[in-house]
């Protein structure tokens, strides 16, 4: 009895020192791998690769509304491009967004394009309010949106 009690403390106390042991050579490696860059190179190499795919990275949720004018004289109708830019990078700041907006009629015809642009910063995980003034087309029955380039600071 005394036997299998020694034997069992001995397979215990062999066991946590090998579990100890290989703690410790994992957590080294991991040091070892962190330890190769600086912060400011594994964030350099984050944000180029955000600078090769930042178009991706840019997102719109954007819409055509038409309302009145708010003047006492006039009652015109105005359209206005509202909604978010949304920055989804995490360390790149994006600026200068360029913005195209198409114009088809109810026949899915291109009646014409422009283009609105947008000279803000939005920082990294940030989004910029977009409350612009367009000039729509009276046949307009549908708009497309897409961004067309984006520009990294």
């Amino acid at each position: 009895m005394q036997n299998k009690k020694s034997l069992i403390v001995i397979v215990i106390v062999t066991s946590i020192i090998f579990l100890f042991i290989g703690y410790k050579i994992g957590a080294n490696s991991e040091v070892k791998l962190f330890n190769e860059k600086t912060v400011d190179e594994l964030l350099q190499q984050v944000k180029t690769k955000e600078f090769q795919k930042i178009d991706s990275l840019i997102s719109e949720n954007l819409i055509i509304v038409t309302e009145d004018s708010d003047s006492y004289f006039d009652s015109e109708n105005i359209d206005i491009c509202r909604g978010y830019i949304k920055n989804n990078a995490k360390v790149t700041i994006a600026k200068d967004i360029i913005i195209q907006l198409s114009y088809f009629t109810k026949t899915k015809s291109l009646i014409s394009s422009d283009t609105l642009k947008i000279f803000e910063y939005i920082q990294p995980n940030d989004s910029l309010l977009i409350n612009e003034r367009i000039n729509k087309p009276k046949l307009t029955n549908l708009v497309e949106i897409s961004i067309l380039s984006v520009k990294v600071e």
